[in-house]
């Protein structure tokens, strides 16, 4: 089961009718007991994010791959200064993140880059969410391997579900403690 609290802020944005909607955008919080804001529209659904502030949210990976594609296209038109800067936070999170992933400890400095790094850029990008995601999910189609590594080192792990209308709905999810 997700760890979900009281305190938790979700957001809605797809059809009432999709199951992965129904069972994440309400069942879920009905369980948990934690509050749901609706999206206006699928267009303006990062505004609602920036205005809402949710600390969970579902999405396909279409989703996901836009929100990619925007911080791409955003680091395209940048400066070489924003570029290297944005890169040098990329290596940082990959590091820190694979170190972690393996049960090794990262070093002092590391974690002194990996604080910087987050206010240099991680947190202008996890502000794209409302600066307050504890994780996101994914499902209703295969994500990339990359998109999951991308967003993971920058600090917003994606947590993959599996599952079929025909099953009411999610079969199989990855473990958090399991997510690579």
């Amino acid at each position: 089961m997700l760890p979900t609290y009281r305190t938790d802020l979700g957001i809605s944005y797809l059809p009432l009718s999709h199951i992965a909607e129904r069972l994440l955008g309400h069942f879920i919080k009905f369980y948990s007991g934690y509050v749901t804001v609706f999206a206006d529209s699928l267009e303006d659904m990062p505004y609602n994010l920036r205005q809402s502030g949710p600390t969970i949210m579902f999405g396909t990976p279409r989703v996901f791959e836009k929100f990619y594609a925007r911080i791409s296209i955003a680091i395209k038109d940048a400066s070489l200064f924003q570029k290297t800067i944005y890169n040098w936070a990329l290596s940082v999170g990959k590091n820190y993140t694979e170190l972690k992933d393996q049960g090794r400890k990262p070093n002092l400095w590391l974690k002194l880059n990996r604080i910087l790094a987050h206010f240099l850029v991680y947190r202008k990008i996890k502000d794209m969410f409302g600066g307050n995601i504890r994780f996101l999910l994914s499902g209703a189609a295969p994500i990339s391997p990359n998109i999951i590594r991308y967003f993971h080192w920058i600090g917003l792990d994606i947590y993959e579900g599996y599952g079929m209308t025909e099953t009411t709905g999610i079969v199989q999810e990855i473990k958090l403690e399991k997510q690579k």
